[in-house]
C-alpha cells in the first residue's frame, strides 16, 4: 500500500482529483494560463442536463455580484464564450462554495426560483451535498493533513527513544495510571449515582457498577503488589 502511494505521487498528479475545467476542457487554477483563475462561473444559468452544468463554465479569479462584475482580465473566455465579463451578460449575485464553485447566492434579494434550481442542480450534478462537502474540505484542509502526518512521525520517534531508555519506568506508569483512571471512574459513578432519585433503578445500577470497579481496583492491586 505504501509503495502504491508513492508510486502514485511521483508518476502522477493528485492535484487533478480536484481540478475543475471550463467549456473547452482548460482546468482553472492549472493549466497554463489559468493558474489565477481558480474557479468556475456559470455567465447564464440555464441548464436540462448534467452536460450542460459541467460544459458551460469558465474560469474566473472571483464570484461575481451584480454590484461587483467581473471585468476581462478576471475572467478567461472560451469558444463557448467568447466574451464572459459580467458587464455584456446576464448578472448575477454569486457565492464561493467549497473553494471551487460560484454558485448563485439565494440570499440575494435578486434570487429566483430557476437561480434556486440552478445551485441545487450543481449540487447534486457534482457528486452531492456531503460527498462534494467532504472532497472541498480535505482539499481545503490539505495542510492539516500533511502536519498531523509530520508530527506523528516526530511524536512516534520521540516515544521509540523513550521506550529504548524508559521501559522501566514506563511500564510501572502504565500500570500505575490504568489502576488510578479505574479508580477514579469507580468513584465518578458513586458520586454521580447520589444525583439520582432514591426511586430511580438507574442509582441501583450506577451503585452497582462503582462496587464492581472498586472490586476489579483492589483485585489489580493484589496482582501488582
Amino acid at each position: 500500500m505504501g509503495w502504491a502511494f508513492i508510486y502514485g505521487l511521483s508518476e502522477g498528479n493528485p492535484v487533478k482529483l480536484t481540478v475543475l475545467f471550463d467549456y473547452d476542457g482548460n482546468g482553472c487554477g492549472y493549466n497554463t494560463g489559468f493558474k489565477d483563475h481558480d474557479y468556475i462561473y456559470w455567465p447564464v444559468i440555464s441548464f436540462t442536463s448534467f452536460s450542460d452544468i459541467a460544459a458551460k463554465t469558465v474560469c474566473v479569479n472571483r464570484c461575481p455580484t451584480i454590484s461587483a462584475q467581473l471585468v476581462a482580465s478576471e475572467c478567461i473566455s472560451n469558444s463557448e464564450y467568447t466574451t464572459c465579463n459580467t458587464a455584456t451578460t446576464t448578472a448575477y449575485d454569486s457565492k464561493l462554495y467549497l473553494n471551487r464553485f460560484c454558485i448563485p447566492d439565494l440570499s440575494s434579494a435578486a434570487s429566483t426560483p430557476q437561480m434556486a434550481a440552478f445551485e441545487k442542480a450543481v449540487m447534486e450534478d457534482y457528486g452531492g451535498n456531503y460527498l462534494t462537502s467532504y472532497m472541498g474540505d480535505v482539499f481545503t484542509c490539505w495542510w492539516v493533513f500533511i502536519a498531523c502526518a509530520g508530527i506523528s512521525f516526530v511524536m512516534s520517534f520521540v516515544y521509540m527513544c523513550f521506550i529504548k531508555c524508559c521501559a522501566k519506568i514506563l511500564v510501572w506508569i502504565t500500570i500505575f495510571l490504568g489502576f488510578f483512571v479505574l479508580l477514579g471512574c469507580a468513584i465518578y459513578i458513586y458520586l454521580t449515582a447520589d444525583t439520582y432519585a432514591e426511586e430511580d433503578s438507574t442509582r441501583n445500577y450506577m451503585y452497582y457498577t462503582s462496587y464492581s470497579l472498586f472490586g476489579i481496583c483492589a483485585v489489580y492491586l493484589l496482582i501488582v503488589l
